[in-house]
């Protein structure tokens, strides 16, 4: 990779034109302090007053400097400060993405399903930055409660999705053409670049703090409207979880130590299985005293020119310390430092996300000493030889693939256990185990805090995994499950069978859907009303009958061959309503029947009449010519019986 050339181009914020390039015989006491976790990118540098470049160097100015990993950083002057003797000039600069802070409003609003481009764009809308690199595929829902700015959403958007934030400038000429907002997984890369104390370490502290353990941790997330979601209803009823060694060891007279924890998440579909998942994974880092190191490097790479042992941003490291009992090893990140163009010897870093790891070629060092010892009376020279070039090879592949591999065979008259244990280039505890007994074998996978198992003996086999992924068909003859998610179901391949999908169920018989049961939106409406099909008709909205319910009622029809609809309507209001394309006719199987058929009056509307008036109804009652029938036309007349 190019080194950086270690100019600054000003540029004038009203144009974006470059005014000035200060190279760096004509800067010093410069530095460059960056934070990984809040997006902080401050500089600083000294000039002498009354020259070219100080001119420049105003207030909302912008300087352009290109840092280690080629992306060239815009910083806003936010201060300049000169010295009581009149000869130094102090540039305070941070970096431009603070206007974010100010560029504009974002309303209060629920995001529903975008994915994170489409979120980027709803928070850099109107402003001078636009979408970058994205690393996220998926699509995520979260609710934005009050009035906010595109940087502060900026961030929220980055914790729903787990990513990183880096901004970064476009120069062609001597013009900022673009500013771009790029969100990536992770920041930084694995170099395997190792550091030791005495060579490019200045020292290191071990801390370790027992003040956040808890052996019991109660998780939650707030919905809309005030109510929460725990893990009680998968949890026998009890909200949190417990961890049983951490109680052993941690209780006091009996006593939980309770922490609480609640995700930083705007994802509105938050259920209790994903926060059980995500609980876990929080105990797990609470259960134990917290281990952090204290660490300054020294950037041999910048002071003696090794542009391969630069150490950037985010990049993860190996760590060794020997004058540890035991020796000390540490895959870390750099995730803070300050850095120096002009005096390399003041850079300093912060490293975080440490994970303590075993130097594979010490234990592969060891099991070679035990095998040679071993066969040392019974091998020739050459196959030692040949051992050992097998060990530098071996050790040479597990350095390309893993920072570091420990593994175990154990034996006793009850059981064998194999165990293997190993952190990959993303920090990642890894750890694999089988267990053979005479009534059972059991397997675990761990990654981090993600844990699989399955146990196996005579009477049962039980898998326990957040996903279990089955390529192909599975036959079973009987099948109890709590939640069947994203699935098909078809009871049989035969003609005659039962389908559902989604939302919809399917009665076929002799290969016809006879009995479709589901909601509207399946035939892309949005009202999601419930309707059942009776008959799958001609495949043109003929010879079918329906079942069907929305706001204003139940409706049942007919369409006939010709494609004429009869119905019978029930409304909300009370009301019902029959329409016949032909008669209309009541039968009534009994002789000594009373009222077949009770209504205060009937209306004939054979040729229309004005909605609302008395015009053709029939009603019998005491009326004026005593007890009979009346037929209302424009006026009540008695009908002779």
């Amino acid at each position: 990779m190019r080194a950086p050339s270690g100019d600054l181009h000003i540029v004038d914020f009203k144009t974006s034109q470059i005014v000035s390039v200060i190279q760096p015989k004509d800067y010093r006491d410069d530095k460059r302090h960056w934070e990984i976790k809040n997006n902080i990118d401050t500089l600083e540098f000294k000039v002498f007053d009354g020259t070219k470049h100080a001119i420049t160097l105003m207030q909302q100015n912008l300087v352009l400097k290109e840092v280690r990993d080629g992306r060239i950083v815009p910083y806003v002057i936010t201060e300049v400060e000169k010295d009581s003797d009149g000869r130094s000039l102090t540039t305070y600069a941070s970096g431009e993405w603070i206007l974010l802070a100010k560029a504009g409003i974002i309303d209060p609003q629920k995001i529903e399903s975008k994915t994170l481009k489409e979120c980027m764009e709803i928070a850099l809308k109107g402003t001078k930055w636009k979408v970058g690199k994205t690393e996220h595929d998926g699509a995520h829902s979260m609710a934005i409660d009050e009035f906010t700015d595109p940087l502060d959403l900026l961030k929220k958007i980055a914790a729903s999705f787990e990513m990183e934030i880096q901004y970064r400038a476009e120069v062609v000429g001597s013009k900022i053409v673009g500013r771009y907002v790029d969100m990536v997984k992770r920041r930084g890369r694995y170099t395997g670049k190792e550091i030791t104390l005495g060579k490019d370490l200045i020292g290191i502290k071990r801390i370790e703090n027992s003040q956040n353990i808890c052996t019991a941790l109660l998780g939650f997330v707030r919905k809309e409207g005030g109510e929460f979601i725990t893990i009680s209803e998968i949890n026998d009823g009890v909200p949190y979880l417990v961890d049983d060694e951490a109680y052993q060891r941690w209780n006091e007279k009996g006593q939980h130590k309770f922490g609480f924890y609640s995700p930083e998440t705007e994802n509105q579909d938050m259920t209790p299985q994903r926060l059980k998942i995500l609980m876990k994974t929080e105990m797990a880092k609470r259960v134990n005293t917290s281990v952090s190191y204290e660490v300054d490097a020294a950037s041999i790479g910048r002071i003696f020119g090794m542009s391969h042992e630069l150490i950037n941003e985010g990049d993860v490291i190996r760590i060794k310390d020997t004058g540890f009992t035991p020796q000390l090893f540490l895959a870390a990140r750099a995730i803070a430092g300050d850095e120096s163009f002009k005096n390399p010897s003041q850079d300093k870093y912060i490293f975080g996300d440490y994970c303590e790891i075993v130097d594979t070629r010490e234990e592969l060092q060891k099991l070679y000493n035990k095998i040679r010892d071993s066969l040392y009376d019974k091998a020739n020279i050459d196959a030692l030889k040949e051992l050992e070039k097998l060990l530098e090879d071996t050790s040479s592949d597990f350095n390309d693939k893993l920072i570091a591999m420990k593994t175990s065979i154990e034996k006793t008259d009850q059981s064998i256990v194999l165990n293997a244990q190993a952190v990959n280039q993303k920090l990642e505890k890894l750890t694999g185990e089988l267990k053979v007994t005479a009534e059972s074998v059991s397997s675990k996978v761990e990654k981090d805090n993600i844990i699989s198992t399955i146990n196996q003996t005579a009477e049962r086999v039980k898998i326990t995994a957040d996903l279990i992924d089955l390529v192909g068909k599975v036959k079973a003859e009987w099948l109890i499950a709590g939640l069947l998610m994203g699935m098909t179901i078809k009871t049989s391949n035969t003609n005659e069978h039962l389908h559902m999908e989604n939302q919809v169920l399917r009665f076929v018989n002799q290969g016809t859907d006879k009995l479709v049961i589901g909601f509207e939106n399946e035939r892309k409406s949005k009202t999601l009303n419930p309707y059942i099909v009776l008959g799958q008709g001609d495949g043109n909205g003929r010879n079918f009958g329906s079942i069907y319910k929305d706001n204003d009622g139940v409706y049942y029809r007919y369409v006939d061959n010709a494609g004429a609809e009869s119905n019978i309507r029930l409304t909300s209001q009370g009301n019902i309503g029959i329409t016949a394309q032909d008669g209309l006719w009541f039968t009534s199987k009994r002789t000594n029947f009373t009222a077949p058929i009770e209504t205060p009056a009937i209306k004939f509307n054979s040729f229309g009449s004005t909605p609302g008036s008395q015009q053709g109804v029939v009603w019998v009652g005491h009326g004026y010519n005593g007890f009979g029938p009346y037929f209302y036309n424009n006026g009540w007349i008695p009908l002779k019986y």
